[in-house]
């Protein structure tokens, strides 16, 4: 297991390039963007580039990290649609393996929620195979529908949830600080509640929420869009930087 150095600050020159320049300065994690005709593949192996209405079996990741996300079970690939990865609501998923123990990770999601939202579906999971969600405090659910209108985290129990529409685009912000588990939509108002303590997770699933001894518990595995999503952690995060790459994803996003 890689065990994340003391944090830093990062200097950037340009505030549209905060998310690059964070990568750049050494963050750990990832960056999809399944609107890059070029990073979205039907296979594993990323040979076949994935056209709208194409299975995704593989992502590229845009960071230097070279975490791809890849499915390598052609039924349980989910399709691109409109520049987006799209579930079926059955088995559709997508798996990046990590090595991570932090009380730091910061996650952004560029999503637009399903025509009909259903409670436990899930966006981005963090997890180790064979353990459970919030039950151990070592693994946690970055963002999940803990209802038919509303989004919330899984890490700390108490933290509440945001409202959504369906078939709405949002620029999701979930955030372990270190002290406080935090949920914002849009840059806006954030729910938050107190979460302390390193967890570690080996795994990160898209659309799928992981339950015991495997990917997905019950319900799990979702409808919803995801357009773009990146996982920063390893280096020092400032609100003004949260801010600011909030800021750049809605602009690319057209939100």
């Amino acid at each position: 297991m890689i065990l994340i150095p003391q944090y830093r600050t990062t200097r950037r020159a340009a505030a549209a390039n905060t998310l690059k320049q964070l990568f750049d300065g050494g963050a750990y994690g990832f960056w999809y963007d399944y609107g890059n005709d070029a990073l979205v593949w039907q296979d594993s192996a990323r040979s076949t580039p994935a056209a709208n209405g194409d299975p995704i079996g593989g992502v590229t990741d845009k960071s230097p990290n070279g975490l791809h996300a890849a499915q390598s079970t052609s039924g349980n690939r989910p399709t691109r649609s409109g520049g987006a990865a799209v579930g079926d609501r059955v088995s559709d998923y997508l798996t990046t393996t990590v090595s991570l123990s932090t009380n730091k990770a910061f996650l952004f999601a560029v999503i637009t929620t399903p025509a009909s939202i259903a409670a436990n579906e899930g966006v981005v999971s963090y997890y180790t195979p064979g353990a459970l969600d919030y039950n151990t405090a070592a693994n946690g659910v970055a963002a999940y529908y803990s209802g038919s209108t509303s989004i919330t985290a899984f890490r700390a129990a108490s933290l509440g949830s945001r409202t959504v529409a369906a078939s709405t685009k949002y620029l999701l912000c979930s955030i372990y600080d270190g002290t406080s588990n935090k949920m914002s939509l849009n840059g806006g108002a954030e729910s938050s509640a107190s979460s302390t303590g390193t967890f570690s997770f080996t795994r990160v699933s898209q659309l799928a929420r992981h339950g015991a001894g495997g990917v997905a518990a019950i319900n799990g595995w979702s409808a919803t869009k995801i357009h773009e999503v990146a996982l920063v952690t390893g280096v020092a995060i400032s609100s003004g930087d949260v801010a600011l790459v909030i800021s750049e994803m809605m602009a690319r996003n057209g939100i």
